[in-house]
């Protein structure tokens, strides 16, 4: 039940939520109001509050946030004057409540009613708790587009800050690194567990993620995703197997141009052993994230669309590594 409602059963002056929830979002005026319908719609007797943090959208975001308003008082808006990204969203949003429990959502997700019970359940016991958001990171796109099955797998990361939610305690102790404009989960993650926090995902609650960007956007987003995976793996020194995929690939890179240099490969056959490990990487990543055999053709599809996005990222994360592991290592949180 809402705040609101709880607060005219009782006729109290000031009742404070056991949860507040904070939605960061830019330019989701496509999703946010399925989004905020399904925050409203958790099926357990938990008081809450929902605070919306809309990161200077250049959109309708706000609009359609103020229209909920009217039927739904307990929603508050809060504007940044300047896009600051999502670290400082979540700060402002952290800053800004004051529920016993806090929980994180990202405009394109879509939880369902069992959402808060689930993991108020498993908060009893750890210091933060997550779902798994299907189809979860860049390859959400792929998804919107071709529709193959995703199989819905945890992500590399103890956390995922799309649906997340922490003790109060807990996240007072640590708190988002508000600098970060990317990864300020995973560093948030490392941070807790580093504390001595306990931190779960339940993999078998699946939350829905509906990414509104569009293919070109997700383009030139994947570019900056392989730079952070990077600046992460150098900052936290936690090898996952992106980054050994990536290794693997530009140890072959490296190895094929070094042959065809010296003469030992025709330059069109150093180019196709590139190309191979590429299609690889590419077919590795669509075989762990969707299902071949519901829908063939779609999964193909898919795996061809997904191609560019997969090279973007390899080839960032390529043209990365000598800047950021040559340079100063930045603080972790």
């Amino acid at each position: 039940m809402s705040l609101i409602e709880v607060e005219r059963q009782r006729d109290a002056d000031v009742i404070l939520p056991d949860v507040s929830f904070v939605v960061i979002g830019y330019n989701e005026s496509a999703h946010i109001e399925a989004c905020l319908a399904s925050i409203l719609a958790q099926s357990c007797l938990h008081t809450y509050e929902v605070i919306v943090v809309d990161d200077a959208s250049t959109d309708s975001t706000a609009s359609v946030v103020e229209a909920l308003q009217v039927v739904h008082p307990e929603l508050r808006l809060i504007r940044h004057s300047e896009n600051r990204g999502r670290g400082a969203s979540r700060r402002t949003g952290q800053d800004s409540c004051v529920g016993k429990r806090i929980a994180f959502i990202d405009s394109d997700i879509r939880l369902p009613p069992d959402w808060l019970s689930r993991v108020a359940s498993a908060l009893e016991v750890a210091d933060a708790v997550s779902g798994v958001a299907v189809p979860d990171g860049d390859c959400a796109v792929i998804w919107r587009m071709f529709g193959p099955k995703p199989k819905g797998i945890p992500g590399y990361w103890d956390l995922t800050g799309n649906n997340v939610i922490f003790k109060r305690s807990a996240l007072e102790q640590v708190g988002w690194p508000a600098q970060r404009r990317r990864s300020e989960d995973n560093r948030m993650a490392r941070a807790m567990l580093d504390a001595g926090m306990a931190v779960e995902t339940l993999k078998d609650l699946k939350v829905e993620h509906h990414e509104a960007k569009t293919y070109r956007r997700a383009w030139a987003h994947i570019y900056g995703t392989g730079y952070h995976a990077t600046e992460i793996l150098r900052d936290l020194r936690i090898i996952r197997l992106p980054d050994l995929v990536w290794s693997g690939w530009f140890v072959t890179l490296r190895g094929s141009i070094g042959l065809g240099a010296a003469g030992v490969l025709p330059w069109w056959l150093a180019g196709a052993v590139v190309l191979v490990a590429t299609v690889a990487v590419d077919i590795g990543a669509m075989v762990q994230r969707f299902h071949f055999w519901s829908s063939p053709l779609r999964w193909i599809a898919a795996t061809c669309a997904n191609f560019p996005l997969i090279t973007t990222y390899l080839v960032s994360r390529t043209l990365a590594a000598p800047r950021l592991l040559m340079r100063r290592q930045t603080t972790v949180h």
